[in-house]
């Protein structure tokens, strides 16, 4: 939406509305990116080596919810999730 706001920080990027809704950090070694979303994990069906509840480990970005994006087609599953967090945040 128009409302967005996209902030570079050290280590990822943050895109936000009143708050941050969603954090993109790349590991450009690991060919991946990792989204880190502002949702409550126990709200989503994780799925192994795709989304990982991060509640009780540190990290870096906004949110507990982290989904490793390895190709298009992992995006394509981010994307209703980033549009939830989007949404509720």
């Amino acid at each position: 939406g128009d409302d967005v706001l996209e902030k570079e920080l050290k280590y990822y990027i943050a895109f936000r509305r009143m708050k941050n809704f969603v954090t993109v950090q790349c590991a450009p070694t690991k060919g991946s990116l990792y989204f880190y979303l502002n949702l409550n994990p126990d709200t989503v069906d994780l799925e192994k080596d795709f989304s990982s509840d991060l509640r009780r480990v540190g990290h870096q970005g906004t949110g507990d919810l982290e989904l490793k994006i390895l190709s298009m087609e992992d995006l394509e599953k981010a994307k209703p999730l980033i549009k939830r967090s989007f949404e509720e945040n």
